[in-house]
């Protein structure tokens, strides 16, 4: 379960475990007093929101996040990791190939840029169709040493988090400093195991979703917004 708390000034509800983390808030100014443990979440999942101008896909049944509401999401999420991150050498790392436009966008929003930040991607599977296998294969290596540095994972989505948590184990074990991991969106109906991102973007209702970089079948990656996709493109007859 999730507890909306409100902050004096914040700019969008905080959705948080009402259990062991407490929340904090993903903005320009944090106070000094809360701790950088604890998870970031911008926004929540509205059905509510506006459609993206332009012609809406025919395959596509409602849009969840249109162009303005990422934008602003990922701003926020940019200048928490420029201030969480000032004093550190950061080394992104980007999965292909859902990640790749959402963190096009959230590099250029880290703002001031942290000394030292350097890029780079890995390739891990583990969707077959519409369903994670939870069986994670790397097939790309980042081509950066992560070993001493301060890696940050930039996720498309965060579902089961079997593949996450085989990836976290990966990267610790090539000696890497501290790994924490930003998603676009958190599907935290599908989660297997404790797996928790550190930076949210926001709380993913159970929908198959495409758009803004993740694809079904390699289609739809290109669309500006984030949507639910119709049943009929993905259930068998």
């Amino acid at each position: 379960m999730y507890s909306t708390l409100k902050q004096p000034g914040q700019l969008h509800p905080i959705l948080a475990p009402a259990a062991s983390k407490p929340p904090t808030v993903a903005r320009c100014c944090r106070s000094p007093s809360w701790q950088h443990n604890r998870t970031h979440v911008v926004a929540e999942a509205a059905g509510s929101l506006p459609a993206c101008m332009g012609v809406l896909h025919g395959d596509i049944e409602k849009v969840l996040y249109n162009q303005d509401v990422i934008a602003e999401a990922v701003s926020q999420l940019g200048r928490q990791l420029a201030q969480d991150y000032a004093e550190k050498t950061p080394l992104v790392l980007g999965t292909l190939c859902g990640a790749f436009v959402f963190m096009a966008d959230l590099v250029r929003c880290i703002d001031p840029v942290p000394s030292g930040l350097e890029m780079d991607f890995l390739r891990i599977s583990s969707y077959v169709g519409t369903q994670s296998s939870g069986n994670g294969t790397m097939a790309m290596e980042p081509r950066l040493p992560v070993k001493g540095r301060h890696v940050l994972v930039v996720e498309d989505i965060v579902d089961t988090g079997r593949t996450l948590k085989a990836l976290i184990s990966h990267l610790e074990q090539q000696g890497a400093a501290s790994v924490k991991i930003v998603t676009l969106l958190n599907k935290q109906a599908r989660r297997v195991n404790d797996i928790q991102a550190d930076y949210v973007g926001f709380q993913c209702p159970d929908d198959f979703v495409v758009g803004y970089g993740l694809d079904f079948e390699h289609k739809y990656r290109s669309l500006p917004y984030i949507g639910v996709l119709q049943p009929r493109c993905y259930q068998l007859d």
